[in-house]
């Protein structure tokens, strides 16, 4: 009997322990988190690009554009490049390597390289201004990436949409 309760006496400890322990933290609302990688270069060499990720929301003067995006290129062995939207319009297709060109240009005239390795985000922000991401992939090994709080008007997210609501499929 006394070992009957010797285990159960385990067992609780052990699940009082496992609640006590701490868990993965959720930022308070208007907290920051902050992991930028401040030896991120901020200088991109290549100008191939193999893989274009970017999630943002944009505010525009045509509603239809507004809301949330997420576009993706990816570039294939063929040369094609294939296309995607999710979020606010869902579309997939292909199109050329054109795409990426024109989005390295973009990368370039907003010199987006400077934000490299920036991931700093404020928690509860309203949607609008909720994270906007940038993930690129070049083909000689080089990344761009950064997280932040969200700018709705931002001339290169407006540049990106329009860019690929050109290049996506009819709807």
């Amino acid at each position: 009997m006394k070992a009957v309760w010797y285990i159960m006496f385990a067992a609780l400890a052990g699940l009082f322990l496992t609640a006590c322990w701490p868990a993965e933290e959720v930022p308070l609302c208007g907290g920051v988190t902050d992991r930028t990688d401040h030896s991120a270069p901020k200088v991109i060499s290549s100008k191939e690009i193999t893989v274009f990720s970017a999630s943002f929301w944009v505010l525009a003067e045509d509603a239809s554009r507004s809301g949330r995006w997420n576009f993706q290129a990816i570039k294939g062995s063929s040369g094609r490049v294939a296309i995607k939207s999710e979020g606010t319009l869902q579309a997939q297709g292909e199109t050329d390597a054109a795409l990426l060109i024109a989005l390295q240009e973009i990368i370039d005239r907003f010199e987006l390289a400077k934000l490299n390795g920036r991931d700093r985000v404020t928690a509860g922000l309203p949607p609008s201004f909720s994270p906007t991401r940038l993930r690129v992939e070049y083909a000689s090994g080089e990344h761009l990436y950064f997280q932040m709080n969200g700018d709705p008007e931002a001339n290169w997210i407006r540049e990106v949409t329009d860019l690929f609501l050109r290049v996506l499929p009819e709807r």
